[in-house]
């Protein structure tokens, strides 16, 4: 596991097996897109006790593997690059 990356978009950083000892499910159907490597949350995550995130359930629609079947006014890039663009957060 790492500390950054699309997996982590969604993060759980508590306890989801309160009173149980089975795992819930958390799904997600929808797209993520990532604007490059994350500078702040980059390194690998755990062994730590007091965390057990959720069983990330992915999905996405399948007809969007064909550039055919996107919905209308989609964006296609041959080419992107990022410029001018950094989100930084403050820690309190």
């Amino acid at each position: 596991s790492n500390g950054g990356g699309a997996i982590n978009v969604f993060r759980f950083n508590e306890w989801f097996r309160v009173g149980s000892s089975t795992i819930p499910d958390f799904t997600y159907v929808g797209s993520i897109v990532s604007l490059g490597q994350p500078r702040k949350s980059n390194s690998t995550w755990g062994p730590f006790t007091y965390y057990s995130a959720p069983n990330r359930v992915w999905s996405f629609e399948e007809r969007f593997n064909d550039g055919n079947q996107l919905p209308p006014m989609t964006p296609i890039f041959v080419y992107l690059r990022q410029e001018l663009f950094v989100r930084d957060y403050q820690v309190d």
